[in-house]
């Protein structure tokens, strides 16, 4: 008979501490803060590139009746916060946008800072990122800039930034948080939301029909769930191995064979920024066990420098860290912590 694990109460009191120790200097301990890896840009690039300042005319009015309509007034009050605080937040933000308008680069730093401090608050942090983010967009959404005016191309490019963050918070907020009583208002007011039923769609990835792909190559078929995608997605990306613009549809496709919104059928092979060596590393480390094609679908599903990899440079890098484990790639251990923190 197999005997029973006997607990040791020494050694659970030395993992509590360390997990309290890291909890403290990360309150989101496994995981991390949606906009943690958001990084900043060079503001000074601002002065090249010919952005005209534009006038935002915007009404938030019919933001602050849906809030009411949802409750978002009771969950504050929960938290000692109050809708008026909450307006007045978002209200300096769209002055401050508006006073700015010809500054995209500033602006979208100055958004970066500001989510980034909401960090700070774990849980309604994020329900203040969500409002603050869904509050941007309507205003967006409500301004009166047509197609022909100055400032269409600038909006719209802020707008897509906004956008992408609002997307990224829900994902977390739906992954991480618990829903009950007390987040019944978001919850409720997020179920109205398009992007939020998508995401609540794709909580469970499914893979695509074969039969269905259009141009799209073979994809790898190692098992994820939607966390271990999007924390993998976001540590290439923030990690410069992937540019930030990635497509995430395609990048679910290839590294699992989930469906592409139709929309997004037109496949495109992902970029691959840091070395072949890193590539082959990354890949063989992944997808050695479930892929008996892992370097044909990786030459096919990724571009280097313009080009497909090559399988033979990515063999030989295997080969040589297989035989003697000092050869491993520079930069090994970066790719190592991705996937400790995504798997």
């Amino acid at each position: 008979m197999k005997k029973d694990i006997e607990k040791d109460d020494e050694l659970q009191a030395i993992l509590d501490e360390i997990i309290s120790k890291e909890i403290k200097k990360n309150p989101y301990f496994p995981y991390i803060a949606p906009f943690a890896l958001l990084g900043k840009d060079n503001e000074s690039i601002d002065e090249l590139l010919f952005c005209e300042a534009y006038n935002i005319k915007s009404c938030l009015l019919g933001y602050y009746k849906e809030l009411k309509q949802y409750d978002i007034d009771t969950l504050f009050a929960k938290a000692n916060f109050t809708l008026k605080l909450f307006f007045e937040l978002l209200n300096s933000l769209c002055k401050y946008i508006s006073e700015n308008t010809g500054k995209y680069i500033h602006l979208q730093n100055k958004i970066t800072e500001f989510l980034q401090e909401l960090d700070n608050y774990k849980g309604f942090g994020q329900v203040l990122q969500i409002l603050i983010l869904q509050g941007l967009l309507k205003w967006f959404e409500n301004c009166k800039i047509n197609e022909n005016d100055v400032g269409f191309t600038e909006a719209t490019e802020l707008y897509k930034f906004v956008n992408d963050r609002f997307i990224e918070v829900c994902i977390f907020y739906f992954l991480y948080f618990d829903k009950n009583e007390n987040s019944r208002p978001i919850d409720d007011f997020l179920a109205t939301n398009e992007i939020y039923k998508h995401i609540a769609c794709i909580t469970e990835p499914k893979r695509e029909n074969d039969n269905t792909v259009s141009n799209k190559p073979k994809h790898f078929n190692r098992s994820f769930n939607i966390a271990e995608l999007k924390k993998l997605f976001d540590g290439l990306t923030g990690g410069g191995y992937l540019p930030k613009e990635t497509n995430y549809s395609h990048f679910c496709y290839v590294f699992y064979g989930t469906a592409v919104p139709d929309n997004e059928k037109l496949f495109m092979p992902l970029v691959w920024q840091k070395t072949v060596g890193l590539l082959a590393y990354l890949i063989e480390n992944l997808f050695s066990e479930t892929d008996n094609e892992f370097w044909e679908i990786t030459a096919k599903c990724f571009l280097w420098k313009g080009s497909a990899p090559n399988i033979n440079t990515m063999k030989n890098t295997v080969s040589k860290y297989k035989n003697n484990n000092s050869n491993k790639p520079k930069g090994h251990k970066e790719i190592d912590d991705v996937i400790m923190k995504s798997i």
